[in-house]
């Protein structure tokens, strides 16, 4: 669904830019074959860039040589902007190659749609809020992210802060270091685990709004999808509940 949703963008004469835990390697998805499915279905060149391939000429231009404000108060257009209006390309994949350190800024020839594709378990909620604001005036996003657990707000702080043998001896020396960095990576992997609920919940609390795309479903059947507009808020609800996911886990166990 989600490569549907770049392919008519795109067909569309939009401007996408694709974010993802992937690169360009591997077997399956990845940023090149992704890139390519695009470019073979819609006619139009894309760009792709991960950690091998960032010192390329073509990358080095379109990271190095962004927009910039004159002395004179104009607007000096950077290489990717260019190339963006001219229509050389109409879409980049980036890997957390560009997660930081760097940005796309342009007021005249903007981003129209930024997807975020993260089926693996690579990048926290917050790493992905972080690589998809990338664009800074894009305001359009769609985003997959996969979640293989979920823990309700309970079952985390029980994960957090497991009970402890004893809580009266503490160590100074390397043995601190080494449990606070276990304690990071302990950590980081719960939030991993429940990553599609923290990026919800980080979406909305900076305002933003969440909303499911019903036309996938209206094509199969037109009555669930009348449901789902008349009781969305329950709909909504119960899927981001404790019960939705012990329902699949119950009946997975029986397809096993």
């Amino acid at each position: 669904m989600t490569m549907n949703y770049i392919r008519e963008a795109v067909s569309k004469g939009k401007k996408v830019a694709v974010v993802s835990e992937l690169d360009r390697s591997g077997r399956g998805l990845t940023l090149q074959t992704g890139m390519k499915f695009i470019e073979e279905a819609t006619g139009k060149k894309g760009w792709c860039v991960d950690q091998n391939n960032k010192g390329s000429d073509e990358s080095n231009r379109y990271i190095n040589e962004l927009g910039k404000w004159t002395e004179e108060g104009l607007w000096e257009m950077g290489e990717l902007e260019k190339d963006l209006k001219d229509g050389a390309i109409s879409h980049m994949w980036a890997s957390p190659v560009l997660q930081s350190a760097w940005s796309y800024q342009s007021e005249e020839c903007p981003f129209d749609l930024v997807v975020g594709l993260y089926p693996n378990s690579v990048l926290t909620a917050p790493n992905i809020v972080q690589h998809i604001s990338r664009f800074r005036t894009s305001t359009e996003f769609v985003m997959y992210v996969n979640q293989q657990k979920r823990f309700r707000l309970y079952d985390i702080y029980q994960k957090m802060y497991p009970p402890t043998g004893n809580n009266n001896d503490i160590d100074l020396g390397l043995g601190e270091f080494n449990q606070r960095h276990a304690l990071h990576d302990y950590w980081e992997n719960i939030q991993k685990q429940n990553r599609q609920a923290h990026l919800i919940e980080i979406i909305e609390a900076r305002g933003g709004t969440i909303k499911y795309d019903y036309t996938k479903i209206t094509e199969e059947n037109k009555e669930l999808s009348a449901w789902l507009k008349e009781n969305h808020a329950k709909a909504w609800k119960f899927l981001r509940s404790q019960r939705a996911f012990n329902i699949a886990k119950k009946y997975r166990s029986f397809e096993n």
